[in-house]
């Protein structure tokens, strides 16, 4: 048995909310006036009973918190800048139907990214890769018409030169170079360009 320790004790916890209760499990409120009102835990199995406030609760958290956040953005298995893609391909059907757009993984990051409700992300693609800002009608280029033409400009092909289609059309995709934080992508910095065959 460890020093300071005695046995038959309890833990305690309390929650925020004050409600009338009763029953065997309830702890009445007089209980924790003697510990303060700021007690959350009170631990009877040592001599005296050690107390956790909920302001222990919250510095314990937020140093948990500040520690996760320092491993993700200095992870040794993440560079701050590394290669990743930018996808457009258009998917049938009527739920999900339509064209869809997303940065994809490359030199070691797996997961993807869906970019149609991110319009700060959007705008910045299409000024990357500009098809011009307006229709032939005068009308500003939505990000639909810039979608289509993406893929068009970028059509995405195999070995033998044939145009990879997705959904029955074709799919563009182009490099990109972007800053990571840990395993989020944080900011796109700009074009990659990929070296050209010498043949």
């Amino acid at each position: 048995m460890i020093a300071g320790m005695r046995s038959g004790g309890c833990i305690y916890f309390r929650g925020r909310k004050r409600k009338i209760a009763d029953g065997p499990e309830w702890v009445p409120e007089t209980f924790w006036t003697r510990f303060g009102e700021d007690t959350a835990i009170v631990d009877t199995n040592y001599e005296p009973p050690q107390i956790t406030t909920w302001a222990d609760i919250g510095h314990q958290k937020r140093q948990r918190q500040a520690e996760r956040l320092a491993y993700k953005r200095t992870s040794p298995y993440s560079e701050n800048v590394r290669p990743i893609y930018v996808w457009v391909f258009h998917v049938p059907g009527f739920i999900y139907g339509g064209w869809w757009t997303y940065l994809i993984g490359r030199g070691g990051w797996t997961s993807g990214k869906y970019l149609d409700r991110d319009g700060k992300t959007i705008r910045q693609l299409m000024d990357l890769f500009p098809f011009g800002d307006q229709t032939l009608y005068g009308r500003d280029l939505t990000h639909e018409q810039w979608q289509i033409r993406f893929a068009k400009a970028f059509c995405c092909r195999n070995s033998h030169g044939v145009p990879r289609k997705r959904g029955g059309r074709i799919q563009g995709k182009a490099p990109l170079w972007a800053e990571f934080h840990g395993c989020c992508v944080e900011r796109i910095i700009g074009r990659a360009y990929l070296p050209k065959d010498k043949s």
